[in-house]
This record gives structure tokens, C-alpha cells and sequence, in this order.
């Protein structure tokens, strides 16, 4: 295999700590000036005088690692951008104001880590451990580190149990240069490598490591800054082959002296690879026109070389900026992204439904790695609306595994839900300028797709997991008074960061949407307590729901479209299109609220799917 196999946590152990009883150490360089962006090398050396039948370890690191087997890549980026949950309920307290210490919430955050199958790749004898790990510094929307670099290895590898403590060498990997971040909400950086450093094969077992450093133990398992360690809830990553061409080759397109245009097989997260004959001190520049996507740059030292970048980008094209002097052997990339299948399928005899149905599992699938992402460059952070609309494209297209990704989008709103009962937009999320976000009208999305979930994944497990939470976020709306009130109201107070926010676009009527939303939520509560045999609570969501429902037309309808009072632009495409989805529209209004989609179309690509559906559920 091109990766190892992960154990992945299901049912309640996706919901809570490990129970595991750690005994290895977190790690790290004891002279690291302590910034980020930080390449540090770690090995160590170990005999197994027999083979053990099964070998597994448990790897944890702040940020990401990469981890070899006698000087084969075992583990391809190891380690889930950390955010598990959130430990500090109270960091937002109701009724208080200004931004909690960004220092306390740092340390307030758990950690994931691996459990990975090394079997294939130890050996009887000596056999070399060696980690690459990554340490970001940063945090925001997808990501929040803890402010420490650190490395942490467990295994029982036969009679020997390899922990990781001072008997692990360390070095900075001086291969990787300063370089800036990528910008936006993303927390990754530029890549900047120099291969006169004498780092390339830093990896293989009879590399010197002599002029190592022993390393330092931080703390234990479990300690702060890193917290609590939580299993991985997804699978390790589908790594493909290298795929390398020269530059001859009908994908690359020479588009002038030093400039080199490779096409892919479409918008993919990938790794960029070359091969040169070069003398020393020549720059390469790797990079996506988009300038929200990390580049690469490569210093060349002398002679025939060899580099893949670790860190992923995407794109349906790179392009290689080379020195004249700089003979091209082979440019390359290795595909890598989200362990699933491409299982269903759609076929048609018009070219247009056809090549809809593969852009959209293409765009879905693209966007999926530890996270759902909005995008997958500049921001890479996990929207609850756009990854409900990427789930819906995932459960039609992709195999089982995908629910993996679902199951851990649920539990990481759960276990960052506030005590004000707050379901966060986004999560893990940066806490910067007080962004510990919610958006009424994605979070609403967002919990109506746990119920989604349920009915593809038949999870119940994660549906009870889900349920306490559902209820005390709708809790927050206050609906028993409101029902309906227009302006939209939010309900119980708190300071974190709420908005009205419901499409990008023009024209939109948000106290409209947002009221539909809400009793979106209130059905989905119906839904979720008859699933879980609620019994108690269901007469009471139901009577809540049909009062909504009897109500919303004497609010909103006004003879010749839905409207709030407050709304003074043309029909708002978004909330007629919600009316439809939600089953609140009769039908003897489908005549006008189709020629209203059809002709006022303002909504972004995020609702665009909502207008759709409605003119499909009106045939």
C-alpha cells in the first residue's frame, strides 16, 4: 500500500478521549527557537530479534508528520489538523463581552492522534524509525494549534515498547527554508526547499545522525499545551502512484524559455515532483495561478536530483518556472486525497447531465481531506453549509467510507458546542477578533444533515451522540415566543459572534431564509426524537412545528411572493426556493414561486442547490 492503515474511531469512541492509558512522552528539539513553520527530523533505531505477527503505534504531532520505515514512507501526512474539541465550554460566557485570552483558549483544545498498522514495514533485525513532523504555529478556521511544537510515538513492537522520550534523535530539517504563510484562514505555508543543505536523504537508515541532538521531553500525554489526545475518526489518506512525464510529453506545454505549463486529469490535491540535471544554486519555482495555493520553491544543488514537495495543492494545472541552464528530466505529481471510492454512478444520453453529474463529485471530493472545506486553497476551512451541500454530492457518489468524514464534522460541532448551547459554523475554528462563529442559517444546515446522515448511514450510535446537542441549540431560538417573528430573531443571548449572513450574492431577504431555517430545525428535532423513540419531547416539537407552519403564510405571504416586512428588494429566489424544501409552500403556489426562481436568480453557488431542488420537488 501507498499509506498505512489506520484504525478509525466509530460509534461513541468518536465522541470522546481515548481511554488508552499513554505512557510516551511529547518530544522536541531542545535548542528550537520555538517559531512556526518548523521542519523538525526525529529516529530511532530499534532490533526486534523477532517479528511480531501484528505491529501497531499511536502517533500524535503538532501539526502534521510524515513517518518512515527503513527508509520507506510508511505513514504519507499523518496526524489531523488538531481540534477534536473544545474543552473550555465557558470560554463565552453569556452576558459577558470583549475577547477571552488567546493564550488560555489555545491550551483548550484536544488533540487527535493515529493509529496506524507498521507491520509491512518492519523487518527481524535493526529497523529505523524516522519522523518528518511539521509544526504549523498557527491557527484558524480548520486548525488550532497549541502553540508548542511536539512529537509523540507509542508501540509495542514484540517484547519492545518504543516510546518516544530522550533516546530519539532530533534535528531541524535544515532542507526547509523561512518561508511566508499562504494567507486567508488557510494555516499552511509556502514550501521553500534547499537541497544544498544535505538533508535529502535524511530518511534512510545509514544516514549520520551523529551530529543529532538527544531529544527533549516536554511533557506527557495528556499534558498542556496539547491536552487531551482523541482517536482518529478517518481514514489515513489515498496516496497514488507517482505519475511523471518528460517534457516532451503531450501533458506540458513549453510556454516560453523558462516557463513550463503541466496539465492534470482534473482539479485535484496533489504533491509536485521533478526531476533536474542542474549545477548547485538554481531556483525552481512550483505553483497554481491562484495565489490563495501553496507554491514551492526548490534551490538545486549539483548534478542529477530528485524532489516531491510534502505538502499538498490543488489544481487541473501547475506550472514550473526553470533556469535556461536547468535540464528538465521529468516533472510529476502524486494524487492524494480523502480514502474513498468513486462507487456511484450516473449516465444519460446528454453530455450535459453527464459532465454536471462528474464536475460536481469532482468539486465535492476535491474538497474534502481533514475537514469539508469551502474551498481547497485559500481558506480550507469547514462551513457547515458548503460541507452539508458536499456531503449531499458524497453520499450519491462516493463509497461508505465517506460517512467517516460526516461522523467526525458531527462530533467535532458537538464537542464545540458552548455552554450557551452554541452549534459553531465552523470547527476546530480560529479564535482571532472573537470568531468563535455562528451563522444561524448554515448552523441550522448543518444540524438538519444529522438527520440526513442517519437515514444514508442507518448510524443511530452518532445520531443519540448528536441529539442532546440539537436540542439545546434550537433551545437558543426561543421559539415558543417567537414563532414566526419577523424581523428574524436569534433568541437567548450570548456574546459570540452571530450573523445574518445567508448566501454571498445580491437581493437577499435573511429574516426570510433565517425564519425558514429555524423551522427547518424544529423539524428536523421532530424527525431525530420519533428516530430515537423521544417520545416524551415529540408531542411537544410536533405541536411546535404545525403552530410554525400554520403561521407562515399570515407572515410572510403576500399574495404574490414570500417576503418579509422588512424587505424592500425584488423576490428573493433563496427564500421562495426554502419555502419549497422545507414543505411549507402549498402547491397551488408552485406556479408562481417557479417563474420566480426562473427568473430572479441572485442566489450564489451555496443556495443555488436549494433552488434547484425546489424546482425539481415541483416538477
Amino acid at each position: 500500500p501507498n499509506n498505512a492503515v489506520a484504525t478509525v474511531a466509530r460509534g461513541d469512541d468518536a465522541f470522546q478521549k481515548s481511554s488508552h492509558a499513554f505512557q510516551a512522552n511529547w518530544i522536541w528539539s531542545p535548542s528550537d527557537d520555538g517559531q512556526g513553520n518548523r521542519w523538525m527530523s526525529f529516529r530511532k533505531d530499534v532490533h526486534l530479534d523477532s517479528m511480531p505477527e501484528k505491529v501497531t503505534a499511536r502517533i500524535a504531532a503538532d501539526t502534521k508528520y510524515w513517518l518512515y520505515i527503513n527508509g520507506e514512507l510508511a505513514v504519507f501526512e499523518g496526524q489531523l489538523k488538531r481540534g477534536a474539541a473544545l474543552l473550555d465550554k465557558d470560554i463565552y460566557l453569556k452576558g459577558t463581552t470583549g475577547q477571552p485570552d488567546l493564550n488560555h483558549m489555545l491550551t483548550q483544545v484536544a488533540t487527535y492522534y493515529d493509529e496506524v498498522d507498521l507491520t509491512p514495514y518492519l523487518k527481524e533485525g535493526d529497523n529505523s524509525i524516522v519522523a518528518l513532523v511539521w509544526y504549523f504555529g498557527n491557527e484558524g478556521h480548520s486548525h488550532v494549534g497549541s502553540g508548542k511544537g511536539g512529537f509523540l510515538f507509542e508501540s509495542q513492537m514484540g517484547d519492545n515498547l518504543v516510546l518516544s522520550d530522550s533516546s530519539w534523535k532530533v534535528s531541524r530539517h535544515k532542507g526547509y527554508q523561512p518561508s511566508g504563510g499562504i494567507g486567508g484562514y488557510a494555516q499552511e505555508y509556502h514550501i521553500n526547499y534547499d537541497a544544498r543543505q544535505g538533508f535529502d536523504d535524511f530518511a534512510q537508515p545509514d544516514f549520520d545522525v551523529s551530529g543529532w541532538e538527544d531529544a527533549a521531553v516536554l511533557g506527557k500525554a495528556g499534558d498542556k499545551p496539547w491536552n487531551e489526545l482523541w482517536p482518529r475518526t478517518i481514514p489515513e489518506w489515498k496516496v497514488w502512484d507517482l505519475v511523471t512525464s518528460p517534457p516532451e510529453d503531450d501533458e506540458v506545454t513549453k510556454v516560453d524559455s523558462t516557463l513550463y505549463k503541466v496539465d492534470l486529469p482534473t482539479n485535484i490535491q496533489f504533491t509536485p515532483y521533478i526531476k533536474v540535471n542542474a549545477p548547485a544554486g538554481r531556483t525552481i519555482k512550483m505553483s497554481c495561478p491562484n495565489s490563495g495555493n501553496t507554491s514551492v520553491t526548490y534551490t538545486t544543488k549539483d548534478g542529477v536530483q530528485e524532489y516531491e514537495s510534502p505538502s499538498w495543492i490543488n489544481w487541473w494545472f501547475l506550472n514550473y518556472e526553470v533556469p535556461e541552464d536547468v535540464e528538465v528530466l521529468e516533472f510529476g505529481y502524486r494524487q492524494t486525497g480523502y480514502n474513498t471510492e468513486f462507487e456511484g454512478y450516473f449516465n444519460s444520453d446528454d453530455d450535459f447531465f453527464n459532465t454536471l453529474w462528474t464536475k460536481a463529485r469532482d468539486t465535492a471530493y476535491v474538497n474534502i481531506r481533514d475537514t469539508f472545506m469551502d474551498c481547497p486553497d485559500r481558506e480550507r476551512a469547514p462551513w457547515l453549509g458548503d460541507a452539508v451541500n458536499e456531503m449531499m454530492i458524497a453520499y450519491y457518489s462516493m463509497s461508505p467510507t465517506v460517512f467517516d468524514a460526516v461522523r467526525k464534522d458531527i462530533s467535532v460541532r458537538v464537542n464545540w458546542q458552548n455552554s450557551d448551547g452554541v452549534i459553531p459554523t465552523t470547527a476546530p475554528t480560529t479564535f482571532r477578533d472573537n470568531e468563535y462563529a455562528e451563522l444561524p442559517g448554515q448552523s441550522l444546515a448543518g444540524v438538519m444533515s444529522w438527520f440526513q446522515y442517519y437515514l444514508w448511514s442507518g448510524d443511530k450510535q452518532t445520531l443519540e451522540n448528536a441529539y442532546p446537542a440539537l436540542q439545546s441549540y434550537m433551545e437558543m431560538f426561543d421559539l415558543d415566543d417567537q414563532n414566526y417573528t419577523d424581523p428574524f430573531v436569534r433568541g437567548s443571548g450570548t456574546n459570540t459572534v452571530h450573523h445574518n449572513w445567508i448566501d454571498w450574492g445580491t437581493n437577499m431577504d435573511q429574516h426570510l431564509s433565517l425564519n425558514i431555517w429555524a423551522y427547518i430545525g424544529v423539524q428536523t428535532l421532530c424527525d431525530c426524537a420519533e428516530a430515537l423513540g423521544d417520545d416524551e419531547n415529540l408531542a411537544q416539537y410536533q405541536a411546535l412545528r404545525d403552530s410554525m407552519k400554520s403561521r407562515f403564510d399570515a407572515t410572510f405571504w403576500n399574495g404574490s411572493e414570500y417576503r418579509s416586512k422588512s424587505y424592500n428588494g425584488p423576490a428573493d429566489d433563496r427564500g421562495q426556493a426554502l419555502t419549497v424544501y422545507a414543505g411549507l409552500a402549498s402547491p397551488d403556489k408552485y406556479p408562481i414561486l417557479r417563474d420566480i426562481l426562473l427568473n430572479n436568480q441572485y442566489a450564489d453557488p451555496y443556495m443555488v442547490k436549494y433552488s434547484i431542488e425546489a424546482l425539481y420537488l415541483m416538477g
